[in-house]
């Protein structure tokens, strides 16, 4: 079989900026080692071809056919043949602030510093841009794992679409948001759930909301919708969650953990209550919470068992397993 293209994702928080570390193609993945950039035989882990001329932390990013990569403070990309790794092209760099994700070796770039705002699809083969849309001033992107991206504003109008072509999919009205930070969504087949974050202003330097790093921090609402028509199923409240993109995994519930949100004491952070929650995509109520004190430091992955259907959460301090029965 084939892999599909998928990268580890890059994230700007604060002044920092991360790179993706890994990158999948059909023939192969790459990675780097030191100064030298290596691509593996995804079946064997043979190496196939090595470069040693790029810097280390340079950028990875991986389609079909090719590896994009951008060295951090570059003033060009290399389009590298994921067979041979021979130079194909050089492209002008891609700001890796401006990128929210991937899609099919394609990079989907939000440009705040244009007016209007621009969210568009960026091809690096082909050097240009496979659909653009211009955004309000009071928009934000709307990104999902690979299936659907879209705009949001302040006034609620959602419009989702396409990430391949541009095509619009779904709109709906999600009513008044204050303080739209950032939003996400998530399909589930017949339903869509929309991720708001609406950190106040005050609160705004202890929330990461970017996707870029496989998450999103929300303090604001879930909103579940009819993805035929856009009409408004449920809405609930979510302070200080962080939602994992990789999710919907087979089962129509979301994972979420508050273990981003560490509020300040003077010069130390003050331990804050962790808490686990596993939503109900079909009616928006939670089927597991769970609750642990003081915790100083949380952080939290999940597995998803398809056979026995099992969601297990790990975190630094907790492991819990959640066992799901059709009723």
């Amino acid at each position: 079989g084939l892999v599909s293209p998928v990268t580890r994702a890059e994230s700007v928080y604060g002044d920092r900026t991360f790179c993706r570390l890994v990158a999948a193609t059909d023939d192969c993945v790459c990675f780097q080692r030191g100064r030298e950039l290596v691509a593996v035989d995804p079946r064997s882990g043979d190496e196939l071809w090595v470069r040693d001329d790029f810097p280390l932390g340079s950028d990875l990013m991986g389609g079909p056919s090719h590896v994009f990569v951008t060295p951090l403070g570059g003033t060009s990309s290399a389009l590298l043949g994921s067979v041979d790794g021979r130079l194909v092209a050089r492209r002008p760099t891609l700001p890796i602030s401006k990128r929210l994700t991937t899609h099919q070796g394609r990079a989907l770039l939000f440009d705040q510093e244009v007016e209007p705002r621009q969210l568009g699809l960026y091809d690096p083969v082909e050097d240009r841009f496979v659909w653009r849309e211009e955004l309000a001033a009071d928009a934000v992107p709307v990104v999902a794992a690979g299936v659907m991206t879209g705009v949001v504003d302040a006034q609620g109008e959602l419009n989702l679409f396409d990430p391949a072509t541009g095509e619009l999919l779904v709109t709906a009205n999600l009513g008044s948001l204050d303080n739209l930070r950032a939003a996400i969504v998530f399909p589930f087949g017949e339903r869509i759930v929309v991720g708001l974050d609406q950190t106040p202003d005050d609160n705004a330097n202890l929330a990461s909301r970017n996707v870029r790093l496989g998450e999103m921090n929300i303090s604001g609402k879930l909103i579940g919708l009819d993805a035929d028509d856009g009409r408004q199923l449920w809405s609930r409240p979510l302070k200080d969650q962080r939602l994992r993109t990789s999710q919907p995994f087979g089962l129509p519930v979301l994972l979420a953990c508050n273990g981003f949100q560490r509020p300040r004491q003077g010069n130390r952070y003050v331990p804050v209550e962790g808490v686990f929650d596993c939503i109900d995509v079909r009616t928006g109520t939670s089927l597991k919470s769970l609750r642990r004190e003081r915790t100083a430091y949380l952080n939290y992955w999940f597995r998803f068992d398809a056979e026995s259907n099992t969601a297990i959460y790990d975190s630094y301090s907790l492991n819990m397993e959640l066992n799901f029965v059709q009723k």
